[in-house]
């Protein structure tokens, strides 16, 4: 029980310190002109494989923004290697002919498309029909979707008059991007042992 002596005594509750809130918050400015920070975007993906079905988008007219090359795309995993001719031979009949073309969507996005080529001269109508996509892509929007029914992949042109926003890369630079990492020029690459069943020897 307190008495009239204890309440005199009493200190004064000091107030609760927030560590929060600062004093002098002039202090944190930086002290510069910021304005004329130039940023310059930096490409760091390029993807591989056919735009979805829904996008639309143009393939540069020049043929020095085509590649051939040997593709191995591994379905199961989700990753796409380009290799030297010599190592696709280890692997025959798993990695396919094929010329990249360049793509961008509306967006400026760029990918690289591949299109198989003819082996032994033979094409199937997938194959034709995607190259004829691409060609026409050269010229106006289109997008690209499967016709099962056909067997074969069918265009859709678009009204879009935007002109398309290409990359300043040159294409070996691009496949360079695209590739970053999958690249493969050794017989002893992991990829390669073990689709040769080397690995469980």
């Amino acid at each position: 029980m307190s008495t009239p002596l204890d309440a005199q005594l009493r200190l004064p509750e000091t107030p609760a310190v927030n560590s929060n809130v600062i004093s002098d918050i002039e202090s944190l400015r930086l002290v510069g002109d910021f304005e004329d920070i130039q940023v310059e975007a930096v490409l760091i993906t390029v993807p591989i494989g056919k735009p979805s079905k829904t996008t639309f988008f143009r393939t540069h007219p020049e043929q020095q923004y085509t590649f051939p090359c040997m593709l191995l795309e591994l379905k199961d995993s989700n990753e796409t290697y380009i290799l030297t001719p010599q190592i696709s031979e280890l692997i025959r009949g798993l990695a396919r002919p094929v010329c990249l073309y360049l793509a961008v969507d509306t967006n400026g996005a760029p990918r690289l498309i591949p299109v198989p080529l003819p082996a032994n001269g033979n094409s199937n109508q997938w194959h034709l029909s995607l190259q004829q996509c691409v060609l026409m892509a050269k010229t106006r929007w289109i997008r690209m979707q499967a016709d099962m029914s056909a067997k074969a992949y069918a265009a859709c042109a678009s009204g879009i008059v935007l002109e398309p926003t290409w990359p300043t890369e040159t294409m070996s630079e691009l496949v360079q991007i695209a590739a970053r990492g999958n690249v493969i020029t050794t017989a002893d690459h992991p990829v390669i042992v073990r689709l040769r069943g080397e690995d469980v020897l």
